[in-house]
């Protein structure tokens, strides 16, 4: 009599009997690739922009640069206008950091560049207002606008300027 359970008898069906196997590779297989499909398609999408930083972030990019914030008040809009206070900070900058003066900078931040846009009018009342004190004393008053920033102070030199308009931009990243 043959053996039919396939453990090596020497005639019938279980000495051919062989597991089969499925024409399709085994589902494991196909996680791999459907994770690394899955994975390009992710890193594929739109690039992350960059968001605004806050107002403090505009001083960091000026220390960077190898500026120091001495002090930093908020809601110092440099003018009377209270409607300012919400978006105004007075920083006094050494630029460079071991330079003796301070330079003062008025620093106003929006939430977005609609906002800042909307802002423009407020903002250069301020900046009539703060620079009407300013020219009584010889001083001439420089502003820089970088959405969602917009900046004034007096008394700015060429490289002064220059490092914090760099400062606001690096900080703006996408303007808002």
């Amino acid at each position: 009599m043959a053996r039919s359970d396939g453990a090596g008898g020497t005639s019938g069906a279980g000495r051919h009997a062989r597991a089969t196997r499925p024409f399709w590779p085994p589902r494991r297989l196909f996680a791999v690739p459907l994770a690394l499909v899955l994975l390009a398609g992710a890193c594929a999408g739109p690039p992350i922009i960059d968001t605004p930083q806050p107002a403090t972030g505009v001083f960091a990019e000026l220390a960077i640069l190898g500026g120091s914030t001495v002090s930093l008040t908020s809601g110092d809009t440099g003018c009377g206008q209270s409607a300012m206070v919400p978006y105004a900070i007075h920083a006094q900058i050494r630029l460079p950091a071991h330079a003796p003066d301070t330079t003062d900078v008025y620093l106003f931040t929006w939430a977005d560049h609609a906002a800042w846009r909307r802002g423009g009018t407020r903002f250069q009342e301020c900046l009539t207002e703060y620079a009407a004190g300013q020219t009584t004393m010889g001083r001439t008053v420089g502003r820089l606008d970088v959405s969602p920033y917009r900046a004034f102070g007096a008394g700015w030199s060429p490289q002064f300027r220059s490092a914090l308009q760099q400062a606001m931009t690096r900080a703006a990243g996408n303007g808002g």
